[in-house]
């Protein structure tokens, strides 16, 4: 029975995963909203961009976890939380696509989140037509 609703679960996620790749940014449904956050998330992941020299800017970011997922350390306590977001790209070229990024950040030694979101991992980019 276990192993069955692991089994559901895992083909569940993974068809999720795979419809909300295939979206268009337009149709992507965030699950809550904070400007701030995605202006921060925007310049993070523009500044990654420049410095690696990738052909993509992003001008667009949607918020797609419930809510922020902590980081726990080595020692059991939360070192970080972390976000994932859906961030439309435009190329140089003038294509668009998608990329899935993971934001996160640093809890400080007096218990406040550092101020800086730092980009921790990129998926793939699918391109798709511009809106």
């Amino acid at each position: 029975m276990k192993l069955y609703l692991l089994t559901a679960a895992f083909v569940f996620s993974a068809s999720a995963m795979w419809a909300q790749n295939n979206a268009t940014f337009g149709a992507i449904t965030p699950t809550w909203r904070n400007k701030e956050l995605e202006h921060a998330a925007l310049r993070e992941a523009n500044h990654r961009a420049g410095t690696t020299r990738c052909r993509e800017y992003f001008v667009a970011a949607k918020i797609v976890s419930d809510e922020w997922e902590p980081l726990i350390g080595e020692n059991g306590r939360v070192v970080g939380r972390a976000i994932h977001m859906e961030l439309l790209a435009e190329t140089l070229e003038g294509g668009c696509g998608v990329v899935h990024c993971i934001f996160r950040q640093r809890r400080q030694a007096d218990d406040t989140w550092a101020p800086r979101l730092k980009l921790a991992d990129m998926g793939e980019y699918y391109a798709q037509e511009c809106e």
